[in-house]
C-alpha cells in the first residue's frame, strides 16, 4: 500500500514538473521591450537618452537609428512616458532598432505588442505605424515600400488601422475611438515553415485590437523576407501620434512543445507500467 502511494506521489510530482516545464516552453521569450519612461527632464529629440533604464529582454541593449522629428518625453515633458511620432517638413520620421530579429530569433514567429494613441487632429494625412521586415535601419518610407501596420485618425471619427505592403493597402479596420490609446497585438508567423524571416516561404500578419481574441486584420504576404529590422515610423506633418510601450517576443516553436508533451506522456506511461 505504501509503495503504491509513493509511486502515485512520484507520478504527481512528475506531472506537475512536466506541466511547469511545458508552461515555460510555451511562454513567449521577450526579445526587446521599451516603456518609453525617459529619464530626460523634458522633451528630448534623442530617443536613446536614458534607454538603458527603459528596456528589457534578450536584446535590451539595442538602440534606435533616428531620422527626423521624433521625441521621447521625460517627467517634465508634455507627454511624460511616451514616444512622440511625427515628422519635420513632411519627411518620414522613423526610429528603427539596430537589431535584426530574424533567423533563430524569429523561429516559431514573433508577437509584437504596441500601445499607441493615433491622432485625429490632422485627418487622413497623419500616418504612423510599426515597421516590419525592413532590410536595415534606414526608414523604409511610410507609404511607399516594405511591410507596415499603420494607424491614423479617421475622417469618420474613429481610428483607421491598415496593413500595407509595397504601397498596397492589404487590409483595413476601424477602431471605435480615435485620439485615445489602443492596444495592438501583432502576431507574425511563417507560411510554408515556422519562421517568417528566414528567407524561405512568406509570412502572415494578424492584428488583434484592444484585447480581442479575434484578429481584426489578417494578411498573408507573398514576399519572402530574409531580414527583419523593426521600429516605428510616421508621415504626419504636425500632430503627434503617441506610443506608450513596445515589446517584441519570440513565439515558441511547435516542435519544441510537441517533444515536451510527448516526453511527459511517455514518463506517465512508464510509471503506470511499473505500478
Amino acid at each position: 500500500m505504501f509503495t503504491k502511494n509513493w509511486k502515485c506521489v512520484v507520478t504527481l510530482v512528475a506531472v506537475a514538473a512536466g506541466c511547469a516545464l511545458a508552461n515555460a516552453v510555451m511562454a513567449d521569450t521577450l526579445l526587446f521591450s521599451d516603456n518609453f519612461n525617459s529619464t530626460a527632464s523634458g522633451d528630448n529629440t534623442n530617443i536613446n537618452t536614458g534607454i538603458g533604464s527603459r528596456t528589457a529582454g534578450t536584446y535590451s541593449s539595442a538602440t534606435y537609428t533616428i531620422q527626423n522629428n521624433l521625441k521621447v518625453y521625460g517627467t517634465a515633458g508634455a507627454y511624460p512616458g511616451n514616444l512622440w511620432l511625427t515628422t519635420a517638413n513632411g519627411a518620414g520620421g522613423s526610429a528603427i532598432l539596430g537589431h535584426n530579429f530574424y533567423g533563430a530569433d524569429s523561429a516559431g514567429g514573433l508577437d509584437v505588442d504596441l500601445r499607441a494613441k493615433p491622432t485625429s487632429n490632422g485627418g487622413s494625412s497623419e500616418w504612423a505605424g510599426l515597421v516590419i521586415g525592413n532590410n536595415g535601419t534606414t526608414s523604409p518610407g511610410i507609404m511607399s515600400q516594405g511591410l507596415l501596420v499603420l494607424f491614423r485618425g479617421s475622417p469618420s471619427g474613429g481610428s483607421d488601422v491598415f496593413v500595407r505592403e509595397n504601397d498596397n493597402t492589404a487590409a483595413t479596420a476601424l477602431l471605435g475611438q480615435s485620439n485615445a490609446f489602443h492596444d495592438f497585438h501583432i502576431k507574425i508567423t511563417g507560411v510554408g515553415d515556422n519562421n517568417p524571416f528566414d528567407g524561405s516561404g512568406s509570412l502572415n500578419v494578424k492584428v488583434y485590437l484592444d484585447g480581442s481574441t479575434t484578429a481584426g486584420l489578417d494578411y498573408t504576404s507573398s514576399t519572402v523576407y530574409a531580414t527583419n529590422y523593426m521600429g516605428l515610423n510616421a508621415s504626419g506633418y504636425s500632430w503627434p501620434h503617441l506610443v506608450d510601450s513596445l515589446s517584441i517576443s519570440q513565439i515558441p516553436e511547435p516542435s519544441s512543445i510537441v517533444l515536451l508533451v510527448t516526453g511527459v506522456l511517455g514518463l506517465l506511461a512508464r510509471r503506470r507500467l511499473r505500478a
